[in-house]
């Protein structure tokens, strides 16, 4: 009996879901990570590029109270150069905490120029964490300048 209900339940929820979806939206996950550095506006501006219609970022707040975009509240190791130009230790990088520093000292570190093992088509660029400002206003430009339908962005707090 539970089988049958289940079966119901589920065929009418599908049901209803063809009857109202009307389209498929493509979401850019931290920009366009595959082809270059993770939440960066060169990223970003990549995503819009391929044509998504979302950009999913994801946020911290700086000890300044600035709004940074970054995965991970702190610098990971995975993919980051410190403000010296060397890579961050693994077994350090939560000392390198985004909220225990100001935006100014942020912008210093390099979240590009390693590249990542986990995308090896991704392009190799020295680039900086942005403020979320930042991303807003360089996206719209680049939406307005191109006469690129209107974007959403899907943004997640760390």
């Amino acid at each position: 009996m539970k089988k049958i209900i289940l079966f119901i339940f589920l065929t009418a929820a599908v049901n209803t879901f063809a009857q109202t979806a009307t389209t498929i939206e493509i979401e850019g996950h931290r920009g366009a990570r595959g082809w270059l550095p993770e939440n960066t506006i060169p990223s970003f501006i990549k995503a819009l590029e391929l044509g998504v219609d979302t950009l999913e970022l994801d946020v911290i707040i700086s000890q300044d109270n600035q709004i940074v975009i970054s995965h991970e509240p702190w610098f990971s190791s995975v993919i980051s150069l410190d403000k010296n130009g060397k890579p961050i230790p693994e077994d350090r990088e939560k000392e390198f905490n985004l909220y225990k520093m100001n935006y100014a000292e942020i912008k210093l570190y390099d979240v590009g120029s390693r590249g990542n093992k986990n995308f090896p088509e991704q392009q190799k660029m020295k680039v900086y964490k942005p403020l979320l400002k930042d991303v807003f206003r360089e996206t719209q430009k680049y939406i307005q300048k191109n006469n690129l339908k209107p974007v959403r962005y899907n943004i997640e707090i760390k």
